[in-house]
């Protein structure tokens, strides 16, 4: 991260491609495919929540504030559009 901070690695993913690479060289072909998409799953749900947490401390990300600024004016409309975003906790 740019302001220090190291992300640790997924640990939790390594007991299910262990299973998963059993599975695979056993032939077990349902079951690679359950825990193909058990880990994919897993891997979608890790990530959204760091992008959660990202946003939430840093509230609203610059590259998001200039490209709703200039969305309006690239399609033609001569009027800003105000962006307001509130986070629930």
């Amino acid at each position: 991260m740019s302001d220090g901070e190291v992300l640790d690695h997924p640990r939790e993913l390594e007991a299910i491609e262990h299973r998963l690479a059993q599975a695979q060289r056993g032939h077990h072909k349902v079951l690679a495919a359950r825990l193909q998409e058990r880990r994919a799953n897993r891997v979608k749900d890790r990530n959204h929540k760091l992008s959660l947490r990202l946003v939430r401390r840093i509230a609203l990300s610059p590259l998001v504030a200039t490209t709703t600024r200039a969305l309006p004016t690239s399609l033609g409309s001569p009027f800003p559009v105000l962006l307001t975003i509130s986070f629930d906790k």
